[in-house]
């Protein structure tokens, strides 16, 4: 039995907050989605290729303030971006 995420869903820390959502292939996001800190704060979201953010996305500090925003290539911002 394969019990891999694929598809639209949802993943949880073991303390009971939201951890990831979005589109999953192989239990990582792979699609449109965001990624939370294990406090429940959103910690990036956008674009996602093997749970790191690729492409148009949005990454945020602890304070939940707005980081970089732009093309991301493996998780880093890449060329113009905030």
């Amino acid at each position: 039995i394969d019990d891999k995420l694929y598809g639209q869903g949802k993943m949880y820390y073991e303390n009971g907050q939201l951890g990831r959502e979005g589109e999953f292939k192989n239990n990582m996001l792979n699609g449109q989605g965001k990624s939370y800190r294990n406090n429940g704060q959103l910690q990036c979201e956008g674009e996602f290729k093997d749970d790191k953010l690729y492409g148009q996305g949005k990454s945020y500090y602890e304070n939940g303030q707005l980081g970089s925003e732009g093309e991301f290539k493996d998780d880093k911002l890449y060329g113009q971006g905030k």
